[in-house]
Order: structure tokens, then C-alpha cells, then sequence
């Protein structure tokens, strides 16, 4: 069973906690919104893979710190952006991109994410989950890739035409298209509209319901329900993260005004 000591020692950008096998998971900085960069994505690789190795966890629920899941974040710009792109470069974040979403998909007991307000950044965090409860002012958004023109290869475009289909998918992937918390709860992103005082009661609730289970039970549903999502990432999500760093290394940014949120 894994030390929580070691987490906390382990992580600067998640908190986590568990009681009774539960395993709750906060993304901050400082105890604050999630400030996302380089950093934390190399952070995650570590993080996801813990989890689902821990055997004293029978269930996880993701949240974020303050009101946001993940906000936005500045991007950097022009030629000093251009100029950083390198293979070298590209090559670690396809290795990095292969690792975040697998390693994901590798835990192997339900996940709740309670999504505590906009999720601009990396809202596969949120979405790859079993179960997704979402407070009033929820956002999902795909910030970081074509309004930053950037090709989603990372697993937004297996994820997104999953969840959505291909037609729905597009102005999300293509424009950058917010989805509030009550259009994805149409849509069939979001079970539940929960205000923030009470998401995390809220969470612990559905999740106490599931704990009824044995635990075979909770990790074979989620490898049922997982299946075709592994298979689709296993297919395409090395060819998205490829033609992601293809496209960006052609690309020059230094005339780029991205718009900001």
C-alpha cells in the first residue's frame, strides 16, 4: 500500500487524502487554482501512475483547488515561442502525451471527478472520469491547442468525436468553443449541476454508494468501460501527438496574437 506521506513529499501541484479508500486528489499551486505548465504536466506522469498502483485505494475523486478546475493561463508568444519548439523538445512531450493519457486510463477503480468551476486546460482530467459532477459556473474548453494553433493531438481528438460525435466535436476542437455546465450536462459530459459548498459532499456521496460494491465489481466495470477508450487512444493518440509536434514545428507564432479568456 502507498505511503500518503510520500505523496506530500512527492507532489507540489496535487494534494491527496484518503480515507476509507477513497482517495481524493487536488490539483493546486499553493493551495490555490492550478497554475498549469510544463512543470505540472511532467508532474502527472509520476501522479497518475502512483494511483493506479496504490492497492489501498478502492475509488478516486479528482477536484481542483478555489473556483477553478484548471483556468486559463498566459501562453507565451511570439518569436521567443517560435524559437523554443524543437524535435528534441517534441519528443518529450510525445513521450509525456503517451504517459499522461494512458497512465490515466490505467487506474483501475471508479473516478468522480468534481469539477469546481472552469476547466480551460487539460479538461480530459475531468472527462476521462466515470462519473462528472460540475458546479453552476463550470466551463469545459480546449484553450491550449487551435486557439493557441495547435493541433489537439494529444487525446482531444480521440476524446471530444467520442463523447460529442464528429460533427458536435468540431467547433470545440476548431474554435475553441466554450461548453457550460449546463450544455454539457445536455450534451452527456456532466451527470450533475452541484453548487461548489456542497460538491465534494456530493462526490463522497456518489462515491459511498459505489463502495457498496465489492471490489472486483468497481475495477472490472471500470475495465468494461474503459475498453474502447483504451483501444481508440491506442490507435490514434501516438499519431495526434505526432502530427501536433509536425505542425507546431512549422508553425511561426511570432506575429500570433492568441485571444485570451
Amino acid at each position: 500500500m502507498t505511503n500518503l506521506d510520500d505523496y506530500s513529499r512527492k507532489y507540489r501541484h496535487a494534494d491527496l487524502e484518503r480515507d476509507a479508500g477513497v482517495l481524493r486528489v487536488t490539483l493546486h499551486t499553493d493551495g490555490g487554482p492550478l497554475a498549469y505548465g510544463r512543470h505540472v504536466h511532467t508532474e502527472w506522469l509520476e501522479l497518475w501512475s502512483d494511483i493506479a498502483r496504490d492497492a489501498g485505494t478502492r475509488l478516486v475523486i479528482i477536484t481542483g483547488a478555489g473556483e477553478s478546475f484548471i483556468p486559463a493561463r498566459p501562453m507565451p508568444g511570439g518569436t521567443k515561442r517560435a524559437e523554443s519548439y524543437t524535435p528534441q523538445l517534441f519528443h518529450a512531450f510525445w513521450h509525456e502525451g503517451m504517459r499522461h493519457i494512458m497512465d490515466m486510463l490505467a487506474i483501475p477503480v471508479p473516478v468522480i471527478a468534481a469539477v469546481n468551476g472552469p476547466a480551460r486546460i487539460h479538461c480530459e482530467i475531468a472527462l476521462l472520469s466515470d462519473l462528472v459532477l460540475a458546479t453552476p459556473d463550470t466551463v469545459f474548453q480546449d484553450l491550449p491547442h487551435f486557439p493557441e494553433q495547435v493541433v489537439p493531438g494529444d487525446g482531444m481528438h480521440v476524446l471530444m468525436p467520442l463523447l460529442l460525435g464528429r460533427i458536435r466535436s468540431g467547433p470545440f476542437l476548431y474554435r475553441g468553443e466554450e461548453i457550460n455546465a449546463e450544455d454539457a450536462q445536455r450534451l452527456g459530459l456532466v451527470n450533475e449541476i452541484v453548487e461548489r459548498p456542497v460538491l465534494l459532499g456530493r462526490a463522497y456521496e456518489v462515491g459511498q454508494e459505489l463502495l457498496r460494491q465489492p471490489d472486483h465489481n468497481l475495477r472490472y466495470l471500470r475495465m468494461l468501460l474503459m475498453h474502447d477508450v483504451k483501444r481508440r487512444m491506442h490507435e490514434l493518440l501516438g499519431l495526434g501527438l505526432a502530427v501536433e509536434g509536425l505542425a507546431s514545428l512549422s508553425n511561426d507564432w511570432s506575429d500570433w496574437e492568441a485571444p485570451r479568456v
